[in-house]
């Protein structure tokens, strides 16, 4: 559908980014491992954000974003490839990558520098998008990861197992919750998600845990984290509402997430001796 010499903008390190870059007109590519127009030659990525060296066909550029993580460098990739191709002037692609503000809901850090634990939403709701998202936080944690997610009622039933496969191997602990049930019952869903868990060898330290009410799921996961360790709460992101039954009921994600902190928060300070 492209119109004739316009840059088609291709991830090739994606396998089928390779056939589409093959069947274009015009392919204008970029990756972080394979050979590309638009690679990007050193990444240096915290929780805070990201630091990239970006080659490109007209020169060398070095990027600061605040969008922390893998999935975001390639998100940035993509955008300086856009750019290159429409000869937007570099100056313009540093200030543009440097002033994006992140998406809501979309590996969204919810926690602050006060805070000794790390929580991030986002909106991944399949399994390869819970793999994707699960391993970017796995790059960034120096401690556990945890992760909060649930599946949603008379929705892809089909789902529910591999999600909870993906989130068992990539995290330490799965708490396993509602999202947006609709008429199903939650905690059937929720072993069907489980079925996919594999039972922890040693029943002293399990490995997940099932907690249908949504708010008191991503509690208990802020509670359970230690300092250093990362809660993932996913599934919903930017959505400000849960349906159970044929109610919409107010539900937000972050808001529950930053009331877990600031309970968190209080109480270490609380068992912190005074400093003299």
């Amino acid at each position: 559908m492209l119109q004739g010499g316009a840059p088609a903008i291709i991830n090739v390190d994606d396998p089928y980014g390779e056939q589409i870059a093959a069947a274009v007109g015009r392919p204008v590519t970029y990756a972080i491992t394979a050979a590309a127009d638009v690679t990007a030659v050193g990444i240096d990525s915290t929780l805070e954000g990201s630091s990239i060296e970006v080659k490109t066909p007209l020169g060398h550029l070095r990027l600061r974003t605040r969008l922390p993580g893998r999935l975001n460098v390639y998100n940035v990739l993509a955008a300086v490839a856009t750019a290159v191709a429409l000869d937007v002037p570099f100056r313009a692609i540093e200030q543009g990558v440097a002033r994006l503000a992140g998406v809501p809901g979309r590996f969204e850090i919810v926690s602050t520098s006060d805070d000794d634990v790390s929580v991030i939403v986002d909106f991944a709701h399949t399994d390869d998008a819970l793999r994707s998202v699960l391993a970017a936080v796995r790059e960034l944690c120096r401690g556990r990861v945890i992760t909060v997610f649930g599946c949603g009622g008379n929705r892809d039933a089909a789902k529910r197992p591999l999600m909870g496969a993906v989130a068992d191997r990539l995290s330490d602990l799965v708490v396993v919750t509602s999202d947006n049930p609709r008429s199903e019952d939650p905690n059937a869903i929720i072993a069907e998600i489980r079925l996919g868990i594999e039972a922890p060898a040693d029943s002293l330290q399990p490995t997940h845990v099932g907690i249908a009410d949504r708010g008191e799921a991503i509690g208990h996961a802020v509670d359970q984290a230690k300092p250093g360790d990362a809660v993932l709460i996913a599934g919903k992101g930017h959505e400000t509402h849960q349906l159970i039954g044929e109610e919409r009921r107010p539900f937000n994600d972050r808001l529950v997430a930053l009331t877990a902190l600031d309970r968190r928060r209080a109480r270490v300070g609380f068992l912190q001796p005074p400093v003299e």
